[in-house]
């Protein structure tokens, strides 16, 4: 095999190799993208649950908004 021969063929692998690359890169995004959508209405739903829980914290903050509410209304 001349130089020459092994370049041409060292350009089809890389050409190949790329290509498998992109096949892959794209496939990942894809299921990546296919994941979060299953999983984003689960969360929604998960932070719903937490808003509405009546932990100490919660209600200190629901009562801080209401308060600022009101006395911002009448000022």
């Amino acid at each position: 095999m001349t130089d020459c021969d092994e370049a041409k063929s060292r350009d089809r692998i890389y050409k190949w190799l790329m290509l498998v690359m992109l096949a892959v890169t794209y496939f990942l995004m894809h299921g990546s993208r296919q994941v979060f959508n299953a999983s984003l209405p689960q969360t929604r739903s998960s932070g719903s649950r937490a808003r509405s829980s009546s932990s100490p914290t919660a209600a200190w903050c629901r009562s801080r908004a209401s308060r600022r509410t009101s006395s911002g209304a009448s000022g």
